[in-house]
């Protein structure tokens, strides 16, 4: 699946809670897969804490579980589409650096997820930030805070 595809999943999705959370896990692991550490196939599924959704675009806050380890990552994802109804804007903020490795299912796991669920626009010291322009999903250099 090429980037366009990717892109094109996430906007038939917009009105569907279950799409749009498979869109969102398939996005999230094309963007990381190409991001030396992580392998082809990163994801094993996103759980979304929080959303709000338009058809101008939207935001979601919730975790990641990543195949490798069955370990959990904090996940903001934001995007704007434009008025043709393309993505005009985009970004992905996965992982937390100052956060130890929190595996699925775990008392940790439920804590961060209680979290999000309380201060779902918290920013955290993000390991991996993509941004979507006129150009292209890039990747941005180091460790972020948030957008």
């Amino acid at each position: 699946m090429n980037t366009a595809d990717v892109e094109r999943m996430l906007l038939e999705s917009l009105g569907d809670e279950g799409r749009f959370f498979a869109a969102v896990d398939v996005l999230v692991g094309h963007l990381l897969s190409g991001v030396p550490g992580y392998s082809a196939r990163p994801t094993d599924g996103v759980l979304l804490e929080h959303f709000r959704l338009s058809g101008r675009g939207g935001v979601a806050t919730g975790v990641v579980i990543l195949i490798e380890g069955q370990t959990v990552e904090p996940l903001r994802v934001k995007f704007v589409v434009n008025d043709s109804g393309a993505l005009d804007q985009g970004w992905v903020h996965f992982g937390d650096t100052a956060r130890d490795i929190v595996r699925y299912g775990t008392r940790e796991h439920r804590k961060l997820s209680n979290e999000i669920i309380a201060y779902p626009d918290r920013n955290y010291s993000w390991k991996e930030t993509f941004c979507r322009d006129d150009e292209g999903w890039h990747r941005l250099d180091g460790p972020r805070g948030g957008t």
